[in-house]
């Protein structure tokens, strides 16, 4: 995993952020009925679901922060550790590929 053990911090810019990291990740279902489902499994999983200015000020050194590409860009020093890219119209032959997602680590 990207995050070795660090916080990933999700922008809640995005709509239901929770739903890509658990069918991307499947944390273990809870233990007993829960209200939220939500918080205990981004919790299971080491993550947390906040606006992008506070997850930028909360973050520590190895941390993630996962931001949409309409979040600003987190002031140094971060890495820049993936892009996720819209699909693209194969048939389009000069269709440029548009960021979705920038994934950031704390440096």
């Amino acid at each position: 995993r990207a995050a070795g053990g660090h916080t990933v911090y999700l922008s809640s810019n995005f709509e239901q952020p929770y739903i890509q990291a658990f069918f991307s990740l499947l944390p273990p279902p809870p233990t007993q009925p829960v209200a939220d489902a939500a918080d205990p499994g981004l919790r299971r999983l080491g993550m947390l679901v906040l606006d992008p200015g506070s997850a930028e000020r909360t973050a520590a050194t190895g941390d993630i922060l996962v931001l949409a590409a309409s979040d600003p860009p987190p002031p140094d020093p971060v890495a820049v550790v993936d892009t996720e890219f819209a699909p693209t119209d194969p048939l389009a032959r000069n269709a440029k590929a548009v960021p979705l997602v920038y994934v950031y680590r704390v440096g």
